[in-house]
């Protein structure tokens, strides 16, 4: 894909008011009482790393996501989102189907942002 550094800037603003509200709505694993400090201390850790191992990263899909998982995802509450996004259909699923759901939820985050923070790195 190719870089196109005049929707990099939109990206990371939507990025970070998408992680922001995510933070804002639930408890961070880290500190509940400041979920914006938290995701700015994620957020900046994320981007070091990235700019230190970008072209690891960038040969290495398995390790930039292990990265993601390990610095990103433990601030979020994937169970409570899973169950927001359900709505009136998380009772009625069993205890697997909710946890195939936030699993796969939580996989498409990594994928999808993760690719988004990989490419927009220098932006």
């Amino acid at each position: 894909m190719k870089n196109n550094k005049s929707s990099a800037p939109m990206i990371k603003i939507w990025f970070s008011a998408f992680l922001l509200s995510i933070a804002s709505t639930f408890a961070v694993a880290q500190d509940p009482g400041q979920p914006d400090v938290a995701i700015r201390s994620a957020t900046e850790r994320v981007q070091a790393l990235i700019k230190e191992n970008y072209a690891k990263y960038q040969a290495d899909q398995a390790a930039f996501e292990s990265m993601i998982y390990t610095e990103i995802v433990p601030n979020f509450d994937i169970k409570g989102i899973s169950q927001l996004l359900l709505g009136v259909h998380y009772r009625a699923a069993t205890p697997e189907q909710r946890t195939r759901f936030a699993d796969a939820f939580k996989n498409m985050l990594v994928r999808s942002y993760g690719s988004a923070l990989l490419e927009y790195h220098d932006a």
